[in-house]
């Protein structure tokens, strides 16, 4: 655990790390001097480098107008030695602590992974990652109304926070399961739309910090995820004087109706256009639609497990659908032919973009050779078909976040849109969507949200080189899931000799219908009854395809 030592002036010691420094700062807030600048000392970063983190401002409940006045006092509890480090984790609990600028959260988070700052905060009695309970029992503290009114909620920022951390604690289902600061909380705002109530206490909070705020450098932090929520979740009705108040307080600096608007626009394009690939759950209620995979046999125990009893390779009483990140799908031209279409240059022109999106692919090609020599291993494999009410399920445990498309093959020989030949209606309508997207493209310029939704759509298209896989698309976007939902693992792959990032989900127990045994595969005498005891009800049946 990082250390935290309080000292009187700026000091070098090589013999330091993984360390907070506080250095003493004399500035009065009128009486009470609560203000320190804040050093890391560690390897965390550079060895033996200090680097400056910020200022903050720390209270304690025995500091008063007619007593101690000083928080350094209170904390050393030694002899006033200007050059001494003096130990002071932990603090005690009736301390407490706020930047009254975003710099020193904006600079913890940058520098540290999300857990190890918040440890950070927590051993700093931060405000904005106090438990419900802890800040309720600060704001119940008569000791500190005082100091608190008269230095560390001086500025409007502090205030802001403040208050925001009321908010975050109330309503955010994370911050009452583990500590969340009101930094994270922010950026991560649009990961879920909260309540009417919610919402309107943010938008009065945020309405009088902006009206209060002269520097937009400063306002910025708070500001634009909340412009990012009001637009991912269309609320510019309930958000209406929050929008008034950025663009009086904020004119020269953003065009807050434009941004909303242009928004507004490519999320309609984008969502029209998914609606149109997505797979309907009539289709899969009367089985007019039949989604499969091909895989290896030895792979069988993970994917069709025992509900009674475990295997050896797999203590696991179910199995999960495994999705794998989309930046790590076989195909090198995954999620960027599209942009060939739309912008007319290849998506690596705008470098790395972290996905948020994982994928498991499906096809409707169920028995298909080309299909056995890639995936199936060379028809030694099986076919496994997927149960469509357990894929129903699904669509209905996660909602918004989960969608199960139907891949559009590019006609790579062609350069324009236009060009594209059709086979129905529901196809031209694709079309006719794409060219409305480019368009706008032409129009606007392609800032970090477009670029989002531009991400997440170019997954449903691909070359047609691949169009015999006749390929299907089961999509979760981790942006819209609880973090409780979300179980990552790390696993080797085959191919490459490091892990690869894959989602599993948990909600439902993975289920298939029908297993279709590869012409080369074992023979189904010996896979038969370890399947029929996993799922009693799955068919079994031998690959039509003559090949050997």
């Amino acid at each position: 655990m990082t250390k935290i030592y309080l000292c009187k002036n700026a000091i070098k010691d090589n013999s330091i790390d993984d360390s907070i420094i506080l250095i003493y700062d004399n500035w009065d807030d009128y009486g009470f001097v609560t203000t320190f600048n804040v050093y890391y000392y560690g390897s965390e970063i550079d060895e033996n480098e200090n680097h400056y983190l910020g200022y903050i401002k720390i209270a304690s409940t025995e500091l008063s107008l007619d007593g101690q006045r000083r928080t350094y006092d209170i904390i050393s509890k030694q002899s006033d030695n200007a050059s001494k480090l003096i130990e002071i984790d932990p603090l005690s609990e009736n301390i407490y602590s706020i930047a009254p600028t975003n710099m020193f959260y904006k600079n913890i988070f940058s520098i540290f992974e999300k857990g190890k700052a918040n440890e950070i905060l927590e051993q700093l009695k931060d405000i904005t990652i106090l438990s419900p309970e802890k800040y309720n029992a600060l704001q119940s503290n008569e000791n500190l109304k005082d100091v608190l009114q008269k230095s560390l909620l001086r500025t409007d920022y502090a205030k802001c926070v403040f208050d925001l951390s009321n908010v975050k604690n109330q309503y955010s289902a994370k911050a009452k399961s583990d500590p969340e600061s009101v930094y994270i909380f922010l950026k991560e705002l649009t990961d879920s739309q909260y309540n009417d109530e919610c919402n309107q206490n943010l938008n009065e909070i945020i309405k009088d910090f902006v009206q209060n705020s002269p520097f937009y450098q400063e306002a910025k932090f708070i500001v634009e995820p909340i412009i990012s929520y009001i637009v991912k979740f269309e609320l510019q009705d309930t958000f209406q004087q929050t929008i008034d108040a950025i663009e009086q307080s904020f004119p020269s600096e953003i065009d807050l109706l434009e941004k909303i608007t242009n928004h507004k626009d490519i999320s309609n394009i984008v969502a029209d256009i998914k609606n149109i690939l997505s797979v309907d759950e009539d289709d899969l209620k009367n089985e007019t639609l039949k989604l499969g995979h091909y895989t290896n046999t030895s792979v069988l125990p993970k994917l069709i497990s025992s509900t009674v009893i475990p295997t050896e390779s797999d203590s696991s009483s179910s199995s999960f659908l495994r999705l794998t990140n989309s930046r790590q799908l076989n195909d090198p031209t995954e999620g960027k032919i599209l942009f060939k279409y739309l912008t007319f240059k290849e998506m690596d022109d705008v470098g790395f973009i972290h996905s948020h999106v994982y994928i498991a692919s499906a096809s409707t090609s169920l028995d298909n050779l080309p299909m056995w020599k890639q995936y199936g291993d060379d028809a030694r494999g099986v076919c496994l078909v997927y149960d469509n009410d357990y894929l129903v399920h699904l669509m209905e445990s996660y909602g918004s976040a989960i969608s199960i498309c139907k891949v559009f093959y590019l006609d790579s020989s062609v350069n324009k849109l236009e060009q594209l030949k059709t086979k129905n209606e529901r196809e031209e309508r694709l079309i006719d969507k794409l060219i409305e997207l480019r368009n706008y493209l032409k129009k606007n310029d392609i800032d970090s949200y477009t670029l989002g939704e531009l991400e997440r759509l170019a997954l449903c298209f691909k070359s047609d080189k691949y169009s015999y896989e006749e390929e299907y698309r089961i999509m979760q976007n981790t942006e819209q899931m609880n973090e409780e939902d979300c179980h990552f693992t790390l696993e080797k792959n085959k191919t490459f000799d490091f892990p690869f990032l894959y989602l599993y989900l948990e909600k439902v127990r993975l289920k298939y219908k029908e297993v279709i045994l590869g012409t080369k595969s074992i023979d189904v005498d010996y896979i038969g009854p370890y399947l029929k005891h996993c799922e009693p009800n799955i068919n079994i049946k031998k690959s039509e395809v003559p090949y050997r």
